[in-house]
């Protein structure tokens, strides 16, 4: 992942980091649902392999794009986890986006989203929901 990371912010300056990694995951790995009845989820390490070796460009669903956003983030210093969220307001997860900190985009250290799945949400995103669940690294 890191190797991947650092092609993505290559000559770029560390503040334009961040916006690099999602328009990078945006555009090389298309929303694709999981299968019906089924959560798939795709190791960040075993795409990033991929791609580097093979130029492969899985399909991805949201946690998916959430998992290797929070990686390559990761990767190079930031403080990142995962949201899985209830948009629909009923009761149950539906959706997940990754989230980092960093006092190069934000000087308040906030938790900013980060959502490159459908191309739909802009890259901090405020996102309305019923409840949130947060998973962070060790």
């Amino acid at each position: 992942v890191r190797q991947l990371t650092e092609q993505t912010i290559q000559n770029r300056e560390q503040r334009d980091w961040v916006a690099a990694v999602f328009l990078f995951v945006r555009d090389t790995f298309p929303y694709t649902p999981d299968p019906e009845g089924y959560e798939l989820l795709q190791h960040p390490n075993l795409v990033a392999m991929e791609y580097l070796t093979m130029g492969r460009q899985r399909g991805m669903d949201c946690d998916d794009h959430s998992l290797i956003s929070a990686s390559m983030m990761g990767s190079v210093g930031y403080e990142v986890r995962l949201a899985l969220m209830d948009t629909r307001f009923q009761g149950q997860v539906d959706h997940a986006i990754g989230q980092f900190q960093s006092q190069a985009v934000s000087r308040f250290w906030e938790w900013i989203n980060i959502d490159p799945s459908t191309g739909l949400f802009p890259l901090g995103h405020d996102f309305s929901y019923g409840k949130v669940i947060h998973i962070e690294p060790n």
